[in-house]
């Protein structure tokens, strides 16, 4: 009985000892490695943009009309790619992304659309 207990009582210290083993190495990789890098701050994302004409379906995306050709802030865009907002920061200056999720890039338009723009 005796034997019982003593061999109850070390193996109960045994576990007290890898307990406190990996609480001590917890503490030391801590200190080694230091504390987790702060994340960069994201960009800010592109106000998205809004055509004031657009020519040229071409297609649909999340259920509205792409267009291949399209005039924003006065300038003439090309369609592009789709892009989802939340890489719409990566954009660059001569693109744009107007919502659902559709970049357009800065192009001189056609001929034919100008005519076209400047009947209306």
């Amino acid at each position: 009985m005796e034997i019982a207990i003593i061999e109850i009582l070390l193996w109960l210290g045994f576990g007290l000892l890898l307990w406190a083993l990996r609480e001590s190495l917890n503490g030391v990789e801590i200190e080694l490695h230091g504390p987790p890098p702060a994340r960069p701050a994201a960009a800010p994302l592109p106000p998205a943009s809004k055509p004031q004409h657009v020519y040229e379906p071409i297609g649909r995306y999340a259920d509205r009309v792409i267009h291949e050709f399209a005039v924003i802030d006065g300038r003439g865009y090309r369609f592009e790619c789709v892009c989802p907002r939340c890489d719409a920061a990566r954009l660059q200056r001569h693109q744009r992304w107007v919502s659902p999720g559709l970049v357009y890039a800065e192009c001189a338009l056609p001929p034919e659309l100008l005519a076209r723009q400047s009947r209306r």
